[in-house]
């Protein structure tokens, strides 16, 4: 959330959230920022760190806020209120030499609704939590959820699907569930891979050596492009339907043949 905050300020400007301390016999984190600033050539001369960690504080005290005024988000004219308010509060800070501030982008904001709601989705009905920091306390609401699906029908007006023939460089593989792998292609992207039989042999041992990062795959994709409603890309979706081989890092041309 602080990424996407910060990013209505300035996109080169990295949030850095530290863990201090936890008190024993409660359930208190205590959680120190950092910020660092990749090219501050656009911000004012001036403790615009200090104006930024309060802007970021301020931030996520109107999303928890928010949420906790309402029990479910159905419309865009809510998101649209809780994107103003946020808009506000960075032209507040008066940080930028040239006042271009940009509103969050709104999947991006909605996925990280999605992620604080998963994050509480452990808790009881009978326990509780809240963002204490020296602007006050506010509580999470616990049955605050969003669902993939609203977040489409929130911020997609249309879809464009296709299938494609790719080679992904692996950066993360998933060893143990059914997680969306990382992959190289150009920025780094997501994408699960739904071909039973070669995640079978993945899962088993019997893809040798095993796969690293590095290593990269030739595979039939199936490609998902959303628009939103100014026909912007607001997502682009990526699942691996077939697995056809494996490249190595070592040696680019041998490659392992994988016909299951």
């Amino acid at each position: 959330m602080d990424r996407h905050l910060v990013s209505s300020v300035e996109a080169k400007i990295e949030p850095l959230l530290l863990l201090e301390d936890i008190e024993s016999g409660s359930l208190r984190t205590w959680l120190t920022e950092q910020l660092e600033a990749l090219d501050d050539s656009t911000l004012k001369e001036g403790d615009w760190k200090k104006i930024l960690g309060h802007y970021l504080v301020r931030g996520k005290h109107i999303v928890v806020s928010f949420l906790d005024r309402t029990t479910s988000i159905t419309s865009r004219e809510q998101v649209a209120q809780l994107e103003g308010e946020l808009l506000q509060a960075a032209q507040e800070t008066n940080v930028k030499r040239i006042p271009a501030y940009q509103p969050i982008d709104r999947r991006a904001l909605l996925e990280g609704i999605q992620q604080i709601g998963d994050a509480l989705a452990n808790l009881r009905s009978e326990d509780s939590a809240e963002l204490i920091t020296p602007l006050g306390h506010d509580r999470f609401n616990l049955a605050m959820r969003l669902a993939p699906e609203t977040i489409d029908e929130l911020t997609v007006n249309e879809s464009i699907e296709h299938m494609q023939e790719m080679i992904l460089k692996v950066k993360k593989p998933d060893f143990l569930g059914d997680s969306k792998w990382d992959f190289l292609y150009d920025t780094i992207i997501e994408a699960k891979i739904t071909d039973s039989d070669w995640l079978s042999d993945f899962r088993e041992g019997r893809i040798q050596p095993p796969i690293g990062p590095g290593d990269s795959i030739r595979a039939n994709v199936h490609v998902l492009v959303s628009y939103g409603h100014e026909m912007e890309v607001v997502g682009t979706r990526y699942e691996i339907v077939k697995v056809l081989e494996v490249i190595r890092r070592s040696n680019p041309q041998q490659s392992q043949l994988l016909n299951g």
